[in-house]
């Protein structure tokens, strides 16, 4: 029930910044996206506490499987790099500027690329362990 009511707060908090927005822009744009980067960041604020609850999900999890503490610290990390380039595209394409955001995603897809490398090396010598 509780996830019902913060959706529904962030539901709401969204639509009256998008309606402020709207009206802000017909006389000051400059304003507007200056509205909507703070309304941006004032959710990714309240997004914080449901994060840590998700790293502390996985390191239980990982705990249980016996995984080591990297494997969830390079998780956590993934998830914060895949939220936050998509907050920057974001912004970017409030600011009407879609190239620009294409870039940011593409930024972070190769960070996310470059960090999933030492988990697929260790992947394979497991597999190779076993074949051996």
């Amino acid at each position: 029930m509780a996830w019902i009511v913060q959706i529904e707060r962030i539901v709401a908090f969204a639509a009256v910044a998008a309606l402020l927005c709207v009206v802000v822009r017909q006389t000051r744009p400059d304003m507007a996206l200056a509205l909507t980067l703070f309304a941006g960041a004032a959710l990714l604020a309240t997004y914080a506490a449901g994060l840590w609850q998700v790293v502390d999900a996985m390191s239980e999890l990982s705990a249980r499987a016996g995984l080591s503490d990297g494997f969830v610290a390079t998780l956590s990390k993934v998830l914060g790099v895949a939220l936050l380039g998509e907050f920057g595209a974001q912004v970017c394409r409030d600011a009407e500027q879609s190239a620009l955001a294409q870039r940011v995603e593409l930024g972070a897809r190769l960070i996310l690329t470059l960090m999933a490398l030492p988990m697929l090396s260790s992947i394979l010598d497991s597999a190779l362990e076993l074949v051996a």
